[in-house]
């Protein structure tokens, strides 16, 4: 769950969350000032959203970049699975390549 957490979920809303924020207090902002030309207020749907999607997806990508190039390589070799022989259990083990 914390690699799901971190590499998909956390990149994806993270631009969504800063957004909101942004606009929730540039909001309360521009209703404070009031006065007789108060600056408009920004919607949370003023056509920002797409490209907030846009970010949250590239810095996913970015993170299974990041988490492939990272990432142990698989050892070489012929993967036998776990059998039962003689009442024993022998665990799976690679073979090497000859």
């Amino acid at each position: 769950m914390s690699r799901t957490l971190l590499q998909i979920l956390i990149p994806l809303l993270l631009p969504l969350a800063l957004y909101f924020a942004w606009a929730t207090v540039t909001r309360g902002i521009a209703q404070a000032r009031g006065g007789a030309n108060p600056a408009p207020a920004p919607s949370f749907m003023s056509g920002r959203l797409p490209w907030l999607l846009a970010a949250g997806l590239v810095l996913v990508i970015v993170g299974f970049i990041g988490w492939a190039l990272t990432q142990e390589t698989l050892p070489e070799g012929e993967y036998v699975p776990p059998r039962f022989v003689d009442g024993e259990i022998v665990p799976g083990h690679v073979v090497a390549p000859e």
